[in-house]
């Protein structure tokens, strides 16, 4: 491909050879055709250059929302010798969430590739909204050494991340309305292992203690084993369903409400997961109805995560089924209904197969609904954006 400077370059040799026909000057002709030389050694290096080079791609495959993403290329030269400035452009598109489209561009500068010395170089980037993007295909160039000519190689490097929701602060009003047992469901709450708690002191060593729980240095001083004690936490199983419902022609406060009660939705996950134990049920209603239930762990969070990064907002009528589902699941704990919209469940029209099946019409009174049009998120939880914007002010 021809650059800005070559095509001037090609514009003053036309000029040259025409001047040359008109006057029949054979010394401008000489000169015109010493300037096609800079064009062909310019194409010439340029086409056998990017070939010999190897790109590859490191980076983590998820991360929240507003979080620096750090993105490191590392390219190599199999050639003789050194290849110089190249322009690797890698692209950031979204392909699942609910910014379908929205891509991003950036390009990294290689001053010079030796052979059998890789090279590398890291970028920075902020992924402003959840999802599920495609890193690449990667777009290699070069015009050195003239500048005349570029020549330009796609190479299929792919990788997918996965941008989580932001995560933001569950307040104490939260952990209050979660734990509160007002429908009489005490059976739901569950005593964790010693493991589990905070620690509080020190004991004597019992058989079946684990090893790691033993406290050497006290141990070394009584000469008897003396082992770490624990706290006993007793948690509640928790389900939790996300009504990520918009009208027809969204507004930007529906959407702003279906992003923030899915931030809540991945808070509640991190907050489980640091305690672990707890079972968990996680349904999503959306453009797609996807649901999760499981022990929090590791790969459940992941997994749950996922889920709500790839939440995209829709005027949906699935929000009936999954409430019907999930407390046929989830027979026990409370259940809290996360909605964008003004949702009553005394709304015989939209839960009707709920209020229609006597199995599950006596478990209405776990259910929790919390609607974000009537504010009511408010005390429970702090966006994780004004944490961030608290953190750099500060």
């Amino acid at each position: 491909m021809i650059t800005r400077e070559g095509t001037y370059y090609l514009l003053v040799m036309t000029f040259i050879v025409v001047g040359a026909m008109i006057r029949n000057f054979q010394l401008l002709m000489v000169l015109a055709c010493m300037m096609v030389g800079p064009l062909l050694y310019n194409w010439r290096v340029v086409q056998g250059s990017l070939r010999r080079l190897k790109f590859s791609r490191k980076l983590s495959h998820s991360v929240c929302a507003g979080d620096p993403l750090l993105v490191e290329l590392r390219v190599e030269n199999s050639g003789r010798g050194a290849v110089y400035a190249v322009v690797a452009c890698d692209v950031i598109e979204a392909v699942d969430g609910p910014k379908i489209g929205e891509s991003c561009d950036v390009e990294v500068f290689f001053a010079r590739v030796r052979n059998g010395i890789p090279e590398s170089s890291t970028y920075r980037a902020r992924v402003q909204h959840r999802g599920r993007y495609r890193v690449g295909p990667l777009e290699t160039s070069t015009a050195f050494p003239l500048g005349l000519i570029r020549n330009t190689l796609k190479i299929g490097e792919i990788d997918d991340l996965i941008v989580y929701p932001r995560i933001g602060h569950l307040t104490p009003a939260w952990r209050r309305l979660i734990q509160d047992d007002r429908s009489g469901y005490a059976a739901s709450r569950r005593t964790h292992g010693l493991h589990e708690g905070d620690f509080y002191g020190l004991r004597e060593w019992r058989t079946g203690d684990p090893k790691q729980w033993i406290h050497w240095r006290t141990t070394a001083k009584r000469n008897q084993l003396v082992v770490r004690q624990f706290e006993k936490q007793s948690e509640q199983d928790v389900t939790i369903i996300v009504d990520a419902w918009v009208s027809p022609q969204p507004t930007p406060q529906e959407e702003a409400s279906v992003e923030r009660i899915v931030s809540i939705a991945a808070s509640v996950v991190a907050d489980l997961s640091a305690v672990g134990g707890c079972q968990m049920y996680l349904a999503c209603a959306g453009a797609k109805t996807k649901s999760l239930h499981g022990s929090v762990s590791q790969a459940f969070v992941h997994e749950a995560m996922t889920i709500l990064a790839e939440v995209t907002p829709a005027p949906h009528k699935s929000i009936d089924g999954c409430l019907l589902d999930a407390l046929r699941v989830g027979r026990t704990g409370k259940v809290v209904l996360l909605s964008s919209r003004n949702l009553e469940l005394s709304d015989t029209n939209t839960f009707q197969e709920v209020w229609n099946d006597h199995k599950v019409r006596s478990e209405i009174g776990r259910v929790i609904c919390l609607s974000d049009a009537r504010d009511e998120l408010t005390n429970l939880f702090v966006d994780g954006a004004q944490i961030s914007g608290a953190k750099e002010s500060s």
